[in-house]
């Protein structure tokens, strides 16, 4: 039973207002009914926006993100000495194990490159790359004695990245728009072996060169349906450090003795074409 409420004098002058009975229970009704109608609606967005338990084990499932300047398939991670213009999003990270192999027969000398990188999406437009090879290297004649040979493995010099994001593809299906372009600051860690060398092993135990550089790269890429153009250029520093007997530069030339070494600047330029064949899986080669 509701009962009939009118303003009086007392109550209007306390800015109250009491509605009637039966209006207030309409008001009521309504509030309800409208309630019903539009909490279960935001809370199935919720659900739609949140990762959810599918599965029933207690760990939400991960939402796919498809990244937004490639709309006609995954994005790849290029090849391994241009890098790649885009970063990687906030909170997400990519691993990529390859391995690459040179060798000089004029020396005799093959070198096998495992190298692990780890990238990591920082913030926005930011990331953090991280490199960590393992080296194989073998030797014959002319660089072993004829008939002999040596070889050794362990790890090589750190590569570290920090990559900052200036602009996005502007139409990955047109090669003439605007690409996505970054610039990168490298460090680079002596942790590969350089001292002591054994002569017994002919120089293979030498698996880096023992000084902190520090580098800065230009890095262009540019999709345009179903192919990629990568662009890497930059400036290595490298700062001086002492080597032992043995000792390998960049040009393969040795010391016949202890040696203050001084590389000076490296000037860097790499370039690669991609032809993704499966927009599904990313496969596809590169020239």
């Amino acid at each position: 039973m509701f009962e009939r409420m009118w303003p009086d004098a007392s109550t209007r002058r306390k800015g109250r207002f009491c509605l009637p009975g039966r209006a207030s229970a309409l008001l009521l009704l309504l509030f309800l009914g409208l309630s019903g109608v539009f909490v279960p609606h935001a809370r199935a967005n919720e659900s739609i926006e949140e990762p959810q338990d599918v599965n029933g084990d207690l760990i939400p499932d991960l939402i796919e993100m498809s990244p937004h300047f490639l709309s006609w398939g995954p994005n790849t991670s290029g090849p391994f000495f241009t890098g790649t213009a885009e970063v990687e999003p906030e909170g997400s990270f990519f691993y990529e194990p390859y391995w690459f192999d040179y060798s000089m027969p004029g020396l005799g000398i093959t070198t096998l490159s495992m190298a692990q990188r780890l990238s990591i999406g920082m913030t926005k437009n930011w990331e953090f790359d991280i490199s960590i090879p393992v080296i194989m290297n073998s030797a014959a004649a002319p660089s072993a004695p004829l008939g002999q040979q040596a070889g050794t493995t362990g790890m090589g010099d750190t590569l570290v990245w920090i990559k900052r994001q200036l602009t996005d593809d502007a139409d990955p299906y047109k090669f003439w728009s605007r690409p996505a372009m970054t610039l990168e600051g490298q460090l680079t860690l002596p942790t590969g072996h350089y001292l002591s060398l054994n002569p017994a092993l002919y120089g293979t135990d030498q698996t880096g060169q023992g000084s902190y550089n520090e580098g800065v790269y230009f890095i262009l890429r540019k999709h345009f349906k179903p192919f990629m153009w990568y662009v890497q250029a930059g400036d290595i520093v490298i700062d001086p450090t002492d080597a032992g007997t043995g000792y390998a530069f960049y040009n393969e030339a040795t010391t016949s003795g202890p040696t203050h070494v001084v590389n000076g600047n490296l000037l860097y330029f790499a370039s690669a074409l991609e032809h993704v064949v499966n927009t599904k899986w990313g496969a596809g080669y590169l020239f």
